[in-house]
């Protein structure tokens, strides 16, 4: 305060005295005659004087007037440097209180930000797919109480919770997925033994068919006269048969058919149901009306079923895809929350700081507005560390957002694995299906040429 002092005095002390306006000096009027009298000259020189004289009085008594004028502001500019000096040795310790105050909300910040960092790490640990040990848990929520850890630690335990969830939804999809793949190893060996077998049978098959295709052709001759007789038979069974050989054929596939729907959504029921036991004889007219109505009512009943069952399934199905949206949505909600909850927490410490600061000066007589200040300072010490913080903030959560969305494309990839799988499975059975349906229609043409081959041979 001393030296500031001596400054401003020594200020006041070394300003100049303005110096006295020159007076003008007249030139002595030239010389015009050679009769100018010594006299005229002489009154001319003493009247000079006498107006110099008057001027050094008058310049005198404004430089006493001014010095009394210097000396009453020097008095003034002595007493506000002191008030001044005052007031900066306020403003020194309310600067250092406010920097002890800074300091402890650094540490606060550094702190979550530590937190936030090493959880974060120890989340990314868990989530990601490989043979490193476990990472440490998390710390417990008593060291933390107050301020930006407790929010900080908030945001870190809220997170593994959703990546503890996430990760056990992998494993079950996982889990569900190596099944099917088993079960569809599993299925495609089945098919190949019976498809292996059924082209077994079908070569033995037709090497008995040449064999006889032989044989008839050495007794063509002997049967050639019984051909007329037996074209007429056949041609009067045919006028009565195509339609229930149709109807009963119709009403077994039907049957098959819907059965194979029920064993693809309940194999127990499906095992526990019969096979199809209605098929074409060589039988009168009214034997085949009833086994063309036992077949029906066989195919309404399991048609019955098989809607019960598929609509049991299809409601499982859907339950299943309810829950699993409906915990998508909580994630999101639960999400926004956190966003809020930051924002919050960052402007009300802001707010509080800038409000102990205004008070302070107030109380030391200075009016100032920070909110103003901190408009025209934008790179302030304080602002750009509370801002650099919601950006870190803010760049965990995205980071922890980005991994949530990848987990659900994992699920939901996982899902249309099994998807695919199912279907492939469906079109496997369907192909299955076919083959046996072939094999059925070539047993019934072999049967008939064996009946007709016997009923020739009787003939004969």
């Amino acid at each position: 305060m001393a030296d500031d002092g001596d400054a401003v005095l020594s200020d006041v002390d070394e300003d100049p005295i303005p110096p006295p306006p020159s007076t003008s000096q007249k030139a002595p009027p030239p010389s015009q005659t050679q009769s100018q009298s010594q006299a005229h000259a002489q009154a001319q020189r003493l009247l000079d004087l006498a107006a110099e004289l008057e001027e050094e009085r008058r310049l005198r008594r404004a430089a006493e007037e001014s010095l009394a004028d210097t000396e009453n502001r020097f008095g003034r500019l002595k007493a506000f440097a002191q008030d001044v000096l005052r007031k900066r040795d306020d403003l020194t310790n309310e600067a250092a209180a406010a920097s002890r105050s800074h300091s402890a909300l650094q540490a606060e910040v550094s702190t979550a930000s530590s937190m936030l960092s090493s959880g974060f790490e120890r989340i990314s640990a868990k989530a990601a797919p490989s043979t490193a040990p476990a990472p440490a848990p998390l710390p417990t929520s008593q060291k933390y109480s107050s301020g930006l850890p407790a929010l900080a630690y908030g945001v870190l335990k809220r997170a593994n919770d959703i990546v503890d969830d996430l990760l056990s939804q992998i494993d079950a999809a996982n889990s569900d997925r190596d099944r099917a793949r088993e079960q569809m190893e599993h299925r495609n060996y089945q098919i190949a033994i019976e498809v292996s077998e059924l082209e077994a049978s079908l070569a033995s098959r037709s090497s008995e068919c040449e064999s006889l295709s032989k044989s008839l052709s050495e007794k063509e001759a002997e049967i050639s006269d019984l051909r007329d007789r037996v074209t007429f038979l056949e041609d009067k069974l045919d006028a009565q048969r195509p339609v229930l050989t149709e109807q009963i054929g119709c009403a077994s596939k039907v049957y098959d058919e819907i059965r194979e729907v029920v064993k693809l959504v309940d194999a127990d029921a499906a095992s526990a149901l019969s096979d199809s036991v209605f098929v074409w004889k060589e039988t009168d007219v009214e034997e085949s009306l009833k086994v063309s109505l036992e077949g029906t009512k066989m195919a309404y009943d399991i048609a019955a079923t098989a809607l019960h069952k598929v609509g049991a399934w299809v409601d499982k199905r859907e339950s299943k895809v309810r829950a699993l949206e409906a915990r998508v949505d909580e994630l999101m909600r639960e999400k926004e929350h956190i966003g809020v909850l930051l924002r919050s927490a960052l402007q009300s410490n802001t707010s509080e700081v800038l409000k102990v600061a205004e008070d302070g000066l107030r109380e030391a007589g200075i009016e100032v507005g920070l909110k103003e200040r901190r408009e025209h300072r934008p790179g302030s010490v304080e602002k750009d560390e509370v801002y650099t913080l919601a950006g870190a903030l803010e760049n965990s959560i995205k980071e922890s957002q980005v991994k949530i969305v990848e987990l659900q494309h994992l699920v939901e990839a996982l899902r249309a694995e099994s998807g695919l799988l199912r279907t492939r499975l469906e079109g496997q059975e369907k192909e299955t299906g076919q083959l046996r349906k072939q094999i059925k229609h070539l047993e019934e043409k072999e049967r008939v040429a064996n009946e007709s081959v016997i009923f020739y041979l009787s003939e004969v």
